[in-house]
């Protein structure tokens, strides 16, 4: 009996020191988990915030050959002013023509000598004639400029009868081309390739 009583209590006692054993190494192990948790965690944040911090930067690394291709752009800007022909330059400012008019199928009224002004703009010449405001030409050429508008004629339904007189509107343009002694200003009708008249202008030295 007490040989019994005495294994109990041997056994009761080695449970207990298990139970311990099992507690404490619980512990220790949750008590290791906790700071290499937390190290990770800050370790996957600071490579994150390296990760963002390269990817911010990099278009600033990128951006500087791009600022300096830009930079470069405006060098190409002086070809448009070199542009301008000597015959351009000749005629630009203003002086004083002589006119002479040639008739086809409309009419240039003859004109006596006249001051016109010329100022050249990239693909654009202001004409000043010296009533109102300037004209703008378009250049369609080497030294030639163009201007449209609309204008219109006068259809005569029945022959002697006024009253049977119809407006009918038309496009017209004028094509100015400069020469080394000053322009020529062609006039045309509708489509029409063939100016109804012209205006031969020569400056006057």
């Amino acid at each position: 009996m007490k040989r019994y009583f005495g294994l109990l209590v041997v056994g009761v006692l080695f449970f207990v020191a298990m139970a311990c054993s099992i507690s404490y190494h619980g512990l220790a192990i949750g008590d290791d988990e906790k700071p290499k948790d937390f190290i990770e965690e800050m370790h996957e944040k600071a490579t994150m915030e390296t990760l963002l911090g390269q990817m911010t930067e990099a278009p600033q690394v990128e951006s500087t050959p791009e600022s300096g291709h830009q930079a470069a752009a405006p060098a190409s800007a002086p070809a448009v002013a070199s542009a301008v022909s000597d015959v351009e330059q000749s005629v630009s400012g203003s002086h004083e023509y002589s006119a002479v008019s040639s008739n086809f199928t409309c009419v240039c009224q003859e004109t006596e000598n006249m001051i016109v002004d010329f100022e050249f703009s990239e693909s654009q010449v202001a004409v000043d004639f010296g009533g109102g405001e300037p004209q703008v030409f378009e250049k369609i050429g080497e030294n030639q400029y163009q201007i449209t508008r609309m204008g219109y004629y006068i259809l005569r339904e029945r022959e002697g009868d006024p009253t049977s007189d119809i407006k009918v509107d038309r496009e017209e343009r004028t094509v100015i081309t400069l020469t080394d002694t000053g322009y020529v200003m062609d006039n045309y009708q509708g489509e029409d390739a063939s100016p109804c008249c012209t205006y031969t202008m020569t400056k006057v030295k």
